[in-house]
């Protein structure tokens, strides 16, 4: 007999969190793409907020909105991460992380980037100006490719066994037979 109680399926916000949590292959991508983005998100709001922390310490901040830059740089991050993630799912084919070469990953980085410049593009064309376009498609492509390359060096990094802390799952070689 089985003593686990029998459960429902949960439904609302559960039912999203089991769907991400599946091991399918196409929701392993989107849980992939989620999380790349809320890790650029991250990173990309700490960097604003420490810009932010500087231009208050120097008097420089901005007094009718001083957060929009970490608000913006939260969501430009999350942007960037999610399209890099997209490209480099296309790009990779499934590939690991220990399989990729430095250039692809780079180029999936800029090609987000350059996806996010268009969205800019037309949403500037739309309204009529293109004030920020030529800066979108400078520095958003720089930035992807460099946090592609950064997430690809993390990535290695933690991937290899002999890297940092042990995990107990293998002793560690010691040199030293056992038996």
């Amino acid at each position: 007999m089985n003593d686990v109680p029998e459960t429902s399926p949960p439904s609302g916000v559960g039912r999203v969190f089991v769907t991400l949590l599946s091991v399918r292959p196409e929701k392993r991508v989107l849980r992939a793409v989620v999380g790349m983005g809320l890790t650029f998100a991250a990173v990309g709001g700490g960097i604003f907020a420490a810009l932010t922390g500087i231009a208050a310490a120097t008097g420089n901040l901005e007094r009718e909105d001083p957060f929009f830059g970490i608000i913006a740089g939260t969501v430009w991050g999350f942007a960037i991460g999610t399209s890099f993630a997209v490209t480099l799912a296309l790009a990779g084919r499934g590939r690991s992380f220990e399989r990729l070469s430095v250039p692809r990953v780079a180029m999936a980085g800029a090609l987000g980037g350059i996806v996010l410049a268009m969205g800019i593009l037309i949403a500037a064309a739309y309204e009529g100006s293109l004030s920020g376009v030529p800066e979108a498609f400078t520095f958003l492509p720089l930035l992807g490719a460099g946090a592609g390359v950064a997430s690809l060096t993390i990535a290695r990094r933690s991937a290899r066994p002999d890297q940092g802390a042990h995990d107990g799952a293998r002793p560690p070689n010691t040199g030293v037979r056992s038996g």
